[in-house]
């Protein structure tokens, strides 16, 4: 096993969802392969964090529009075709936040961020034995203190005239596995001496149904 098909298994290893074959084959992988450990244990993290996040929903407010600015930035970043192409947005369907009710924080923030880097980067860098770059965030005020402080965050940018701001991140799933677009969009406020709260949409949950359908 390589690192590619190791890292393909590690989200199914991590939920128990792996057949006991290929866990043990996972297994002998990571035993010799430090990089492939690394992701296992940031995989462990983010199911770890699912546990313990707030699930709220953002208000209206912020909700309006979403949709249509993240499609319109998804076609500026040619991650798909403009509307009526064969890779054109389309708003996921209501029931899939029915199927990961109480989870939709955590499946926009964490394990949609997770897949993100895992398929837009890994692939193809972890195999020349180099990390993906990562994201770097720009200069703004320093935050509340936070039990997590030191982990990893997307970039932010800030949501004019809100004050909230967002967590950003697009990537494409391998094109030979017929995945579509991720994009994983996060809100929370920075009033004067309060810690951000993380939110969550529907309509920002990974676009692949089997993502989708995990059950948290």
């Amino acid at each position: 096993m390589d690192c590619r098909e190791a890292r393909e298994k590690l989200l199914l290893a991590t939920s128990d969802d792996l057949p006991s074959a290929e866990a043990s084959e996972l297994r002998s992988h990571l035993t010799s392969c430090a990089a492939c450990r690394g992701e296992e244990a940031r995989l462990a993290d983010v199911f770890g964090r699912l546990a313990t996040m707030k699930r709220d929903r953002m208000p209206e407010s912020v909700r309006a529009g979403y949709w249509e600015g993240l499609s319109a930035r998804l076609r500026e970043e040619g991650l798909v075709r403009s509307p009526g192409g064969a890779r054109s947005v389309a708003r996921p369907a209501r029931g899939i936040s029915a199927r990961l009710a109480g989870a939709t924080v955590a499946a926009a923030v964490l394990v949609g961020a997770f897949l993100v880097g895992w398929f837009a980067g890994l692939f193809t860098q972890q195999e020349k034995g180099t990390e993906p770059p990562r994201a770097v965030r720009p200069d703004t005020p320093p935050p509340a203190p936070r039990a997590d402080e030191g982990r990893e965050r997307e970039p932010i940018e800030s949501a004019p005239a809100t004050g909230w701001t967002s967590d950003f991140a697009l990537g494409n799933g391998p094109a030979d596995r017929g995945e579509g677009v991720y994009a994983e969009f996060v809100l929370g406020p920075e009033a004067a001496g309060e810690n951000p709260v993380e939110y969550g949409i529907d309509e920002a949950l990974p676009q692949d149904p089997w993502v989708a359908s995990i059950d948290f």
